[in-house]
């Protein structure tokens, strides 16, 4: 997923079309149109495959195309993934945990149900690629997937709630001049 954020990261910044064919999910992409167009004719006669148009979906990604750069977002995974979740009434949360909630491994009682606690989490996991912000509370609630306690639900669904507050957003790649790695860190050196 790096690799592919990387690719559109790039094709946005040199203003690049994207195509995806069915052989393997290959791409091509560049600004010299006549040629990818031979191309997508020859591999179809080699190798019949079937053109898929200007990339907007690939492994669970969805991208769109404005002026201002490309928009990753997991918008269709999210609305599944909530509705999955079992919660029905969301409220409205700012923060992907609970202010200064410090969690345990020998909180009690134990969760009901620990399968569900990891498929929530394994699902929280893959919507990082386009929610960084979830990165951290991940890596929190991985630490309990062995025996995750009812305060450890407790935060996923908190955490739950954050993402249907925030669904449908995900990650602009701005079409710029310049092309520079920017990062981001909110930490706290006394927690």
């Amino acid at each position: 997923m790096t690799t592919i954020r990387c690719l559109l990261a790039i094709a946005s910044f040199k203003n690049w079309k994207q195509y995806q064919l069915d052989v393997n999910n290959a791409f091509l992409h560049g600004d010299d149109t006549p040629s990818i167009l031979a191309l997508q004719n020859h591999q179809h006669i080699v190798f019949s495959i079937k053109d898929l148009g200007q990339l907007t979906f690939f492994l669970g990604l969805e991208i769109r195309y404005l002026p201002q750069g490309i928009i990753i977002t997991q918008s269709n995974f999210t609305k599944e993934f909530l509705l999955d979740s079992g919660i029905t009434n969301f409220k409205k949360v700012v923060t992907p945990l609970p202010i200064n909630l410090k969690l345990q491994k020998d909180n009690f009682p134990i969760f009901h149900d620990p399968p569900l606690y990891r498929s929530l989490v394994g699902k929280l996991n893959f919507l990082t690629h386009t929610c960084p912000d979830l990165a951290y509370t991940v890596q929190k609630l991985s630490q309990y997937l062995q025996n995750p306690t009812q305060a450890h639900y407790n935060a996923l669904q908190h955490t739950l709630h954050y993402v249907h507050s925030i669904a449908g957003q995900g990650i602009l790649l701005h079409a710029i001049d310049r092309l520079s790695l920017q990062a981001f860190s909110d930490f706290d050196w006394g927690a």
